[in-house]
């Protein structure tokens, strides 16, 4: 190789290493970004205990907000599912396939933006048995 092939190929390792630099703060930047969105969320709040039965026919609409939230279906003390809605009192008066005679709900109210995040956060912190695709059968 000549000197003038070296100067070349030198200048061009340059060049690439001050784009990669570019790169990589770039990524730096998206990352810190990234982290201070997280960091919002740790402070995650306490799922409210079971509030109110459903499918009930006598079930108190005003009770339930007109909000955006996630929403808890419990059996027997437990969590068995986890969903969203942009308007919980309009999710649990249509009824819901996964509620079943005796289950109660409680809700949380979300931004409509965070709804998704919190969603599977809550289905990861509860592993709810009717989110798994699984069939629920009644204990006899």
């Amino acid at each position: 190789m000549t000197r003038y092939e070296l100067s070349i190929a030198l200048r061009i390792a340059l060049k690439d290493n001050r784009n990669l630099k570019k790169q990589v703060l770039s990524l730096k930047k998206q990352i810190e970004s990234n982290v201070k969105h997280i960091s919002n969320f740790l402070s995650v709040p306490y799922i409210p205990s079971a509030m109110m039965l459903v499918p009930d026919k006598t079930l108190d609409l005003d009770a339930l907000p007109d909000l955006p939230g996630i929403y808890f279906i419990w059996h027997d003390e437990k969590i068995v599912y986890v969903g969203q809605s942009i308007c919980l009192a309009n999710r649990v008066h249509l009824g819901h396939l996964n509620c079943k005679l005796n289950d109660m709900v409680s809700w949380l109210v979300f931004p409509i933006k965070d709804l998704d995040w919190f969603e599977h956060l809550y289905i990861g912190m509860c592993r709810p048995s009717r989110n798994k695709g699984r069939h629920y059968k009644e204990e006899l």
